[in-house]
C-alpha cells in the first residue's frame, strides 16, 4: 500500500514538473513572439522590454535571444547592456560574421561601438565557449551538414544553368546518388547521438545547434523513423536545446514534402494550397511546444484560416 501511494505521489509530482515546463516555454515563446515584432516595426524600446522578461530563463532563452536583444540595446544607444549581452551570446558560439548579417544595415556611430568591442574582447570570448560547449559534437554537426550540401551545392547549379532539363546532365545521376547515400548517412549519424543522449541542442553546442534543421529537413528516406525524429524534436523544444518555431518548420517541411503534402503546424508559406494534418486538433499540437494558436499567426500575417479551422475563441 505504501509503495502504492509513493509512486501515486512520484507520477503527480512529475506530472506537475511536465505542467510546469510546458507553461514556462508557452510563456517565453510567447514574449519572444512579441519582441520579435516590436523589433521588426524599430520599436526597440518595446522589444527591449519584452526581451527582459525572459533573457534571464537559463533553459529557454537562446543565443539568438540574446543577440537580437543586443541589437535592441545597440540601436537605442544603451552600450551596457549592449555589451553584456553581445558577451553572453558570443559565449554562446556566435561569430563575428553572424553578428554582422544578423545586425544589418548600422549607423556610422553604432558599427565604430560594434567594431571596437569586438576587437577588444571577442577572441577571449570565443575561447569561453569553446571551453565550456561540447566541441567534438560541434564538430560532428559541422561534418554533418557539410556531407548535407556536399552534393546538392553542384546540383543547385546544375539546376540554375540547365533549369528543367538538368538531370539530362552527365553528372546529375552520380550526384544524385551521393546526396542520397549522404542524407541516410547523416541520418545513422543524428540516430546514434540520439541512443547516445546527446542530442546536438543549444546547452551542448550553443549557436551551432542551429546547423541541426539544414540536415533534418532532407530526412525523407523510406528508412527514416520519422516519429522517432519528430519525438526527439519535441522533446529538444520543452528541454530548451530548440526553438520552438524552428522545429515547427522542420516538421512542417517534412509533411508538405510527402506525396499527400499537408501542414502540421501551418508555421511556414508553401506554394499551394494544401490541408491539415490534424486540423481538429493544430492549437493542440502548437501549445505542446509553446506556438501561439492558429488564428493569432495568422491574423497578424494576414493569411487566410483553413475552411477546417472552426474552432470558437
Amino acid at each position: 500500500m505504501a509503495v502504492k501511494i509513493i509512486l501515486t505521489l512520484c507520477f503527480i509530482l512529475s506530472t506537475i514538473g511536465v505542467l510546469c515546463q510546458t507553461n514556462d516555454l508557452k510563456e517565453v515563446q510567447r514574449n519572444r513572439t512579441i519582441a520579435k515584432d516590436f523589433a521588426r516595426k524599430k520599436s526597440f524600446d518595446s522589444a527591449c522590454s519584452i526581451y527582459a522578461k525572459f533573457i534571464s530563463n537559463k533553459k529557454y532563452a537562446n543565443p539568438f535571444d540574446e543577440l537580437e536583444y543586443s541589437y535592441c540595446c545597440l540601436k537605442r544607444g544603451d552600450t551596457a547592456m549592449f555589451q553584456r549581452l553581445l558577451c553572453k551570446s558570443i559565449q554562446s558560439g556566435v561569430d563575428t560574421e553572424l553578428i554582422y548579417r544578423f545586425y544589418g544595415q548600422l549607423s556610422a556611430v553604432e558599427k565604430e561601438r560594434t567594431e571596437l568591442f569586438l576587437k577588444s574582447n571577442f577572441v577571449a570570448l570565443y575561447q569561453t565557449f569553446l571551453d565550456t560547449h561540447d566541441t567534438v559534437l560541434i564538430n560532428e554537426l559541422t561534418c554533418m551538414r557539410q556531407m548535407d550540401q556536399m552534393a546538392r551545392g553542384p546540383i543547385q547549379k546544375l539546376i540554375m544553368k540547365y533549369r528543367q532539363h538538368w538531370e539530362e546532365d552527365s553528372n546529375a545521376h552520380y550526384l544524385m546518388v551521393v546526396q542520397k547515400l549522404a542524407d541516410s548517412l547523416n541520418y545513422i549519424r543524428f540516430m546514434r547521438l540520439l541512443a547516445q543522449g546527446r542530442f546536438p541542442g543549444y546547452h551542448l553546442c550553443g549557436v551551432a545547434a542551429a546547423d541541426i534543421g539544414i540536415m533534418l529537413l532532407h530526412l525523407d528516406g523510406s528508412y527514416v523513423d520519422w516519429d522517432l525524429v519528430q519525438d526527439a524534436l519535441n522533446k529538444a523544444v520543452v528541454d530548451g536545446d530548440l526553438d520552438p518555431g524552428q522545429v515547427a518548420g522542420i516538421i512542417d517541411r517534412h509533411y508538405l514534402g510527402l506525396l499527400n503534402p499537408v501542414y502540421y503546424y501551418g508555421r511556414i508559406r508553401w506554394n499551394g494550397n494544401y490541408g491539415f494534418y490534424d486540423c481538429k486538433n493544430v492549437d493542440k499540437l502548437r501549445a505542446e511546444i509553446g506556438i501561439e494558436t492558429l488564428r493569432s499567426e495568422y491574423l497578424k500575417e494576414q493569411r487566410a484560416l483553413p475552411e477546417c479551422y472552426d474552432r470558437e475563441y
